[in-house]
């Protein structure tokens, strides 16, 4: 079996010029990026009633998730565990990252913390922060 790195696509090396040069700005261009960055990609969303945060978590069980409220700040934390349970394999590539991560989010003072829920459903993290009701009203301001 032959083994083929993988290689995302670009839409063309031109748009992908102006990366590296932001790239050579960060301090770790030269050094090299963290090979175990486990941070999950997330998406965050705002309705009339409240705020929703999905965090895709492919492979994390539940019991390995924790999510707390600290000084108005929703802070996301998971392990995801390796799953190398024969250690007389002989391991050829490895893309997958194991550890553990911690993602912050700030929070407006205008949100129900008691009232958050958190629920995963096929590797999708998804958090609701509900808005108390003073937040939800809109009213005009007169510009002086």
């Amino acid at each position: 079996m032959n083994l083929i790195n993988w290689r995302p696509k670009t839409v063309s090396s031109y748009h992908t010029l102006p990366n590296i040069f932001e790239r050579m700005m960060d301090e770790n261009f030269f050094f090299g990026y963290d090979d175990n960055n486990l941070t999950p990609s997330v998406d965050i969303n705002e309705s009339g009633e409240a705020f929703m945060i999905s965090a895709d978590l492919p492979g994390i069980e539940k019991s390995n998730i924790e999510v707390k409220v600290e000084d108005d700040t929703l802070i996301l934390s998971a392990i995801r565990h390796t799953d190398k349970s024969d250690t007389n394999e002989k391991l050829h590539y490895n893309e997958r990252r194991f550890g553990t991560f911690s993602r912050s989010f700030k929070m407006p003072k205008t949100v129900k913390e008691e009232k958050i829920t958190a629920k995963l459903v096929n590797g999708v993290l998804s958090i609701v922060i509900p808005k108390a009701e003073d937040a939800k009203s809109n009213r005009l301001i007169a510009v002086k």
